[in-house]
C-alpha cells in the first residue's frame, strides 16, 4: 500500500541520517580547544563582523575534513586540525566569520527542520529543490558576512585551498559545512568575485514567503490531482451502473433444483473489474 511504501522510505532516510550524525558525533571524542594565542588574533575581527560581543564554542580535530557547525541547541564550530595550525590569521578569521554567522542566524535550527521534512515528505518532488534553494541561499548570506569585512579574492583562495585538501570527504556530511555537494566551487567563486553581487546578510521576507507559497501550491496541486482522479473514477463507476439494465427478479428454482450463490469479481476483456454484476449458477440434477 501507499502507507507502507512511505513508511519504508521514511525509515531508510531516517536511518541514513542517523548513521551520518553518529559519525559526526564521534568528532567530539577527538576535538580540542583552539589555542588561545590563535583566537586572540582574530576574535575582535570576527565579533565585529557579526556585531556580537562573544564567539560560540570553537573546537579543533584532525577528523574534521572541513570547517563545520555541529549541534542545534548548543552549536559548536569545528575546524580541521591542519587548517587551524597552518592557516594565516586572515584565512582563519574569514572561515570563523562564515561558520559563526550560521550560529548567529540560527541556521542549525532551520537545517534540522529541513532534515525532518526530508524524512516525512521524501516522496514530494518539490522538497529536494526547495532544500537546495534554502541551503544555497544560506551559504551565500554567510559568505556575505565575510566579503563585507574582508577581501573576496583572499576568501576565494582560502576556499580553493580547503577544497583541495578535503577532496570528496565533504560531499556526505549532513552538518552545516563550508561546502555543498550541489554547488560547484567554480560557481561560488565566480559569485564572490562578481562586483554586482548583493552583500545582504538577511534573507528577504519576500523570498522566504515565495518559497513557502511555491511549496504549498505544489502540495495542493498534487493533492488536487489525486482528488480529481478519484472523482473521475467514481463518476465512471456511477455512469456504468446507471447504464446497466434493471435486474429482473429471479424466478424461484423449480423443485429438485439446487441454488448456489458464488461471490467474486467479474473482469472485462481488459482485466478491469465490472461494477454491480450479479451471477447466478443453476445446476440441474437428473
Amino acid at each position: 500500500s501507499f502507507f507502507a511504501m512511505w513508511f519504508l522510505g521514511s525509515t531508510l532516510v531516517a536511518y541514513r541520517l542517523s548513521k551520518s550524525h553518529h559519525a559526526l558525533r564521534c568528532l567530539s571524542r577527538s576535538w580540542t580547544t583552539l589555542p588561545r594565542y590563535r583566537l586572540d588574533k582574530v576574535e575582535h575581527g570576527v565579533c565585529a563582523a557579526l556585531n556580537d560581543t562573544r564567539l560560540p564554542v570553537i573546537r579543533v580535530t584532525p577528523l574534521a575534513p572541513i570547517p563545520l557547525v555541529l549541534g542545534v541547541l548548543k552549536p559548536v564550530v569545528v575546524l580541521p586540525q591542519h587548517f587551524a595550525d597552518s592557516a594565516s590569521d586572515e584565512a582563519l578569521r574569514d572561515v570563523l566569520i562564515h561558520e559563526c554567522a550560521h550560529i548567529t542566524r540560527r541556521d542549525p535550527v532551520v537545517h534540522s527542520l529541513q532534515q525532518f521534512a526530508s524524512i516525512l515528505f521524501w516522496l514530494h518532488p518539490a522538497l529536494s529543490f526547495l532544500n537546495q534553494c534554502i541551503s544555497r541561499s544560506r551559504e551565500e548570506l554567510c559568505d556575505n558576512f565575510v566579503i563585507r569585512n574582508g577581501d573576496p579574492a583572499d576568501y576565494s583562495q582560502t576556499l580553493l585551498a580547503l577544497s583541495e585538501i578535503s577532496g570528496q570527504q565533504r560531499t556526505s556530511l549532513p552538518a552545516l559545512s563550508l561546502f555543498s555537494s550541489r554547488w560547484t566551487l567554480e560557481d561560488r567563486i565566480r559569485d564572490l568575485l562578481d562586483l554586482k553581487r548583493k552583500t545582504m546578510t538577511q534573507t528577504p521576507r519576500g523570498t522566504t514567503l515565495g518559497l513557502v507559497v511555491v511549496f504549498g501550491l505544489v502540495s495542493l496541486l498534487l493533492g488536487g490531482v489525486n482528488v480529481i482522479q478519484a472523482s473521475k473514477a467514481a463518476q465512471e463507476v456511477t455512469s456504468t451502473s446507471e447504464d446497466l439494465p434493471a435486474e429482473s427478479p429471479a424466478a424461484s428454482p423449480a423443485p429438485g433444483i439446487r441454488e448456489i450463490n458464488i461471490r467474486g469479481k467479474c473482469l472485462d476483456e481488459d482485466s478491469k473489474p465490472i461494477a454491480n454484476v450479479a451471477i447466478r449458477v443453476y445446476r440441474y440434477q437428473s
